[in-house]
């Protein structure tokens, strides 16, 4: 009985975790801390990187525009979409930290992205 019980708390430990970890993006391996930041795709994008999210390692004061070089890195067809040929982010493309565009924060593409900000990037949208 008390092994059965031990398993249950390790169990309940692991889910606990996995809470954390799906709502923080931290992870542990051993006396490592690993942070990932979620970033969301829309529309074409998400066809690009195959699914609707992804988790990227996230260091302390990273910029919206290191996010967006990380993002590439990984996912190179992702480069023509996001860049220009001066490394700039496109104008026409949307990058939205919690549901603010970049371009209308006081340090647009430069401005410090937090690990539990909500971060969205997709293409121009048109309709009526």
């Amino acid at each position: 009985m008390g092994a059965r019980r031990h398993s249950m708390s390790v169990v309940q430990s692991y889910c606990d975790i996995h809470v954390a970890v799906q709502k923080f993006g931290i992870l542990f391996f051993g006396d490592k801390r690993e942070i990932f930041m979620k970033v969301n795709f829309y529309a074409t994008l998400r066809a690009i990187v195959g699914q609707k999210s992804i988790d990227v390692d996230f260091h302390p004061n990273i910029t919206a525009m290191e996010l967006v070089e990380k993002v590439v890195k990984i996912y190179p067809a992702l480069d023509p979409e996001l860049l220009d040929t001066e490394r700039r982010f496109h104008r026409h493309m949307k990058f939205f930290i919690n549901g603010r565009e970049a371009l209308y924060l006081e340090n647009k593409m430069n401005t410090v992205i937090q690990p539990e900000d909500k971060v969205d990037i997709f293409p121009p949208v048109g309709g009526g």
